[in-house]
């Protein structure tokens, strides 16, 4: 009698192990992860590069938002992380995108900024920025929001120039390079090439390769140093249009 019982006891067990398992169990976790370049090595801040005949260029701070990311199947079906965002700067340049089903991924998706439906207080989905959490991505304390315009800085790229490329950045002539596209105009998203199979209960990363070369490559930082754009026309605004089109051509994703 004791031999048979003791199996069934542990069959009941493992039948309510089953039922109460994590939900998460079902899934694999999801982050990404961006590594900025520049001329093919990492981006180092204040660190003086080649920019034109005699100047110098360095970068204080790039930081900025990404969002709605999907994966998509060989079939077309998605997964979509519809509302979700990252602010990502140096030293947190990798977030966590989600729970992703387990399935063959060939694409994924990426937007850079915020969406219509959230940027401003006049989107269909909008709140006010205070709302959210303080850890959110989409509160004020990330410093990305424009309270007199009440809407939200999609990215902040800044540094200096050094003119005469004599090594000082502080110079007279030396320029202070300042870009934040932030209008539902300057939104934007593109699809990459991604071949993944995720398995349940697994980590993966999406290394997201971030070439500055290639994204500032139609920027003219001597012509326009500053690109602040409040709507959608003059020389701010496709200064600022000229950076973010280049989104798609800069960023390559790979897995870890």
């Amino acid at each position: 009698m004791k031999k048979l019982f003791i199996p069934g006891i542990l069959l009941s067990l493992a039948f309510f192990t089953e039922c109460k398992k994590p939900a998460g169990k079902d899934t694999a976790s999801c982050a990404i992860e961006f590594r900025p370049v520049y001329n093919k090595a990492a981006l180092k801040f204040n660190h003086s590069y080649p920019y034109g005949n005699n100047r110098s260029i360095q970068f204080s701070l790039l930081k900025f938002y990404v969002g709605n990311m999907f994966f998509e199947q060989g079939d077309g079906s998605r997964q979509s992380f519809t509302d979700q965002y990252l602010v990502l700067e140096e030293g947190r340049y990798k977030g966590s995108i989600g729970e992703l089903k387990p399935g063959t991924y060939v694409k994924a998706g990426i937007s850079y900024g915020v969406n219509e439906n959230l940027n401003t207080q006049s989107g269909a989905d909008a709140r006010p920025a205070t709302d959210y959490p303080a850890e959110n991505a989409l509160n004020p304390s990330a410093d990305m929001y424009w309270g007199w315009a009440q809407g939200y800085i999609f990215m902040k790229l800044e540094g200096r120039i050094d003119m005469d490329g004599n090594g000082s950045f502080a110079d007279a002539g030396d320029l202070l390079v300042s870009y934040h596209p932030g209008n539902d105009a300057l939104y934007r998203s593109f699809e990459y090439n991604l071949n993944f199979t995720p398995e349940a209960g697994k980590e993966y990363t999406v290394i997201a390769d971030l070439d500055l070369n290639t994204l500032i490559a139609n920027c003219d930082f001597v012509a326009v140093q500053f690109a602040h754009p409040t709507n959608t026309s003059g020389n701010q605004f496709i200064a600022a249009k000229n950076l973010v089109d280049q989104w798609g051509n800069a960023v390559s994703l790979s897995l870890q």
